[in-house]
């Protein structure tokens, strides 16, 4: 987060995006994003395990 802030800051909006895709679809594939997304629907807290 505190990179692509920093890209972002300095004026590098197409490098900036790019880096929060690659980020953004690498954490969405993580079984802690699973849970989140299960937790929300069941409407009860997440458990996370670092996942």
């Amino acid at each position: 987060m505190k990179e692509n802030l920093n890209r972002a800051v300095a004026g590098e909006l197409g490098d900036c995006m790019d880096l929060e895709v690659t980020h953004h679809v690498h954490t969405g594939l993580t079984e802690d994003h699973r849970e989140a997304a299960q937790a929300f629907v069941d409407k009860r807290e997440p458990h996370f395990r670092g996942r």
